[in-house]
């Protein structure tokens, strides 16, 4: 009985021992299969996501490079919209107002109203009188529009050969400052009456073009534009990213303190640059590698440079790698913990339950196999990368508790991957440039015609996106006849805003040079073709009004017929022959688009719309209309009220018709109204 007490005892308790041993090497292996499965995947995820990173930084450095040139190309449009004024005789010497100049010394209370007039050392005192004053007075306007023609333009200067300069707006200069001595303005000379841009000094630089006359140099026209502003446009799209302007050699023109708090070396990036290499690439940081990624800026020859720390990119990765770690060191202490308060109850069991031991073993051996095996596949099962495969074991001690947390463990991995593969950092990225180039596209619409008798406009333009490639712009190009344009581009998001921001900025100046409508459609849509790899197109209706006499000149390139809309309501369309779209095909000759006279009575409107306005559908799939659009116009006709109301009536009524519906395409209209000269 003694050696069968002896062998039971021993039974039992070779077989709690190893039960217990089996257990830890179960436990040890699961967690060795969880650990090693997390570390292969955050591998090929921290590969997987550097390669994003590294896509995602090339993209949007280009992106952010070509709303730069956008913004330089608005300027230098600006620069040679003047130059033209000045070549083709719209600057009338000694025609100008001498109240709006101030030498130095002389503050004015609001320096943007006057411009100063500043005289080299060298220019004879004889010249420094009042015929020459008035003489140079004529250029305020053109000054004042040049610096107010974009919101990133400093001040704009006219520079004589002779020593005389005009700046605008006011400043007070030394009494020896002379441009000619300047750097920028050698510069300007050498590019032989192209645009140039120079850096004139910390922060700030110069868009500037010299106008000849038969190889004799009229002057120059200048602008200054902090750097700052410009870089704003592009910085802070996206949360831990640095956007940074540089120089063509790699000198650093914007953000040089935000990138000296990264420890970047400025002298690594310039050779970088210099070296002419595409891509993404990699600077030593103070802080850790920056990856980094450059593009060059269309209009001037500068580079938009995006970094961002490497470990600030690859953080979620590391952050992972920390959690697994941290579970691992958790799931290990609980499972030791578990078996160190079960070793006394089965030690308490084989004191208490010595007689029944053979049993008692075999229904404990029994009792531990089968949970342990089940844990053991299912283990196995999770270490080779089954992470949807569930331990069920519904023991209720310890082992259904190890079991709860190897599925727990699971289950934090496959979360911790679905994160890995969230496109959120994408759409912040692409949000965020949208509601810039929205910003953008707004600012280039005409400003508000105020302070005329003659004529009234409105006019409205509602994306159906973010941004859109609907257009319209007016400009007076004289000061009475008033050029109008109205177009639709092919497409929508940010490449149909594109090409009509080129569109728009081509016929301005086209219209600035006195040009019919006619040539410039012809002039609009060979320039587009040139550049059209994409094959986009714009449908386009234009005119130009004499605001004396009320005669217009409109011209059609496929676009929706306007609304002759009479003072008392009555409308019809205008039978403008059709024409072909602008952008896809070139045109040898103006007279392949029509021009169409027609003679406007005071309180008589032209209405043009995009067909954003008579494709507008409901709920039922029914379009507003041309028919629905006369009605609508006719409903607050101009002649019994401001034209506003007449706009405000037709956005109501078309809102009415749409309901809820879902806007589909970008909604333009613009009113021109013609209400005759006042009389005196």
């Amino acid at each position: 009985m003694g050696a069968l007490f002896l062998i039971a005892l021993l039974s039992v308790t070779a077989t709690i021992y190893y039960s217990f041993a089996g257990m830890r090497q179960v436990i040890a292996e699961s967690l060795a299969y969880g650990e090693n499965q997390g570390h292969q995947l955050a591998k090929d995820s921290r590969k997987a996501l550097r390669s994003r990173i590294e896509t995602d930084l090339a993209d949007s450095a280009e992106d952010q490079a070509r709303i730069i040139g956008l913004i330089q190309e608005n300027i230098a449009g600006a620069v040679n919209g003047v130059i033209d004024d000045v070549m083709a005789g719209r600057l009338y010497w000694g025609k100008g107002n001498t109240e709006q100049l101030r030498m130095a010394g002389q503050d004015p209370e609001r320096p943007e109203q006057f411009a100063l007039c500043h005289f080299a050392p060298g220019v004879p005192q004889n010249v420094r009188n009042q015929a020459t004053l008035k003489k140079l007075a004529a250029a305020f306007p053109f000054l004042y529009e040049l610096s107010k023609s974009s919101p990133f333009i400093e001040s704009s200067a006219v520079i004589l050969p002779d020593g005389i300069q005009i700046f605008h707006p006011w400043r007070n200069l030394p009494a020896d400052y002379d441009a000619r001595s300047q750097n920028w303005y050698r510069e300007v000379l050498a590019a032989k009456g192209k645009i140039h841009w120079s850096k004139v000094r910390e922060g700030v630089m110069v868009c500037a073009r010299a106008a000849y006359s038969d190889s004799q140099l009229l002057g120059v026209i200048a602008t200054e534009i902090p750097v700052d502003p410009v870089s704003g446009q592009v910085t802070a799209i996206r949360s831990g990213y640095l956007s940074f302007l540089t120089s063509s050699d790699g000198r650093i023109l914007s953000g040089d303190k935000e990138f000296a708090a990264l420890s970047g070396s400025a002298e690594e990036l310039k050779r970088y640059i210099q070296s002419g290499k595409k891509g993404v690439f990699q600077l030593k940081g103070g802080k850790g590698p920056l990856l980094a990624a450059c593009a060059p800026v269309p209009e001037c020859g500068w580079k938009l440079v995006i970094c961002q720390p490497e470990s600030q990119a690859l953080k979620s990765i590391a952050d992972m790698e920390k959690r697994l770690k941290t579970d691992r060191e958790t799931a290990q202490a609980q499972f030791e913990g578990r078996i160190s308060q079960m070793t006394p109850g089965y030690i308490l069991i084989i004191a208490s339950l010595l007689i029944l031991l053979l049993l008692l073993g075999y229904l404990l051996a029994r009792q531990l196999t089968r949970p342990i095996s089940t844990l053991m596949e299912s283990a196995h099962a999770i270490g080779s990368g089954h992470l949807d495969n569930k331990i069920h074991l519904h023991t209720g001690d310890e082992l259904e508790q190890l079991a709860n947390t190897v599925n727990q463990m699971a289950d934090d991995l496959t979360r911790y991957i679905k994160n890995l593969n969230q496109a959120a950092s994408d759409r912040q990225r692409v949000e965020a440039e949208l509601r810039t180039a929205a910003a953008i596209q707004a600012d280039m619409l005409p400003k508000e015609i105020t302070g005329r008798s003659d004529i009234d406009i409105c006019a409205v333009m509602k994306p159906a996106r973010e941004v859109g490639g609907d257009l319209y712009d007016y400009v007076f190009i004289d000061p009475t006849h008033l050029f109008f344009v109205i177009g639709d581009v092919s497409g929508k998001g940010i490449p149909a805003a594109l090409f009509m921001a080129t569109a728009k900025t081509l016929m301005r100046g086209f219209a600035r040079n006195a040009l019919s409508p006619a040539e410039i459609l012809q002039q609009t849509n060979n320039y587009l073709e040139e550049e059209n790899d994409n094959c986009m197109f714009i449908t386009v209706c234009c005119g130009l009004l004499d605001c004396v006499t009320g005669e217009a000149v409109c011209c059609n390139a496929g676009h929706n017929l306007p609304v002759y809309l009479h003072a008392d309501g009555n409308s019809s369309l205008l039978k403008l022959p059709a024409g072909f779209p602008l952008g896809p095909f070139h045109q040898d000759s103006p007279e392949f688009y029509t021009e169409e006279r027609l003679q406007l009575k005071p309180g008589d409107a032209l209405v043009l719309y995009t067909d954003g306005i008579t494709e507008a559908m409901n709920a039922n799939h029914e379009q507003f209309g041309s028919g629905r659009l006369q009605l609508a116009l006719s409903a607050a006709a101009p002649g019994k009220g401001p034209l506003r109301k007449t706009m405000d009536s037709l956005l109501d009524i078309v809102k009415e018709h749409v309901g809820d519906a879902r806007q589909s395409d970008d909604l333009t209209v613009l009113m021109i109204q013609y209400k005759g000269v006042a009389q005196k």
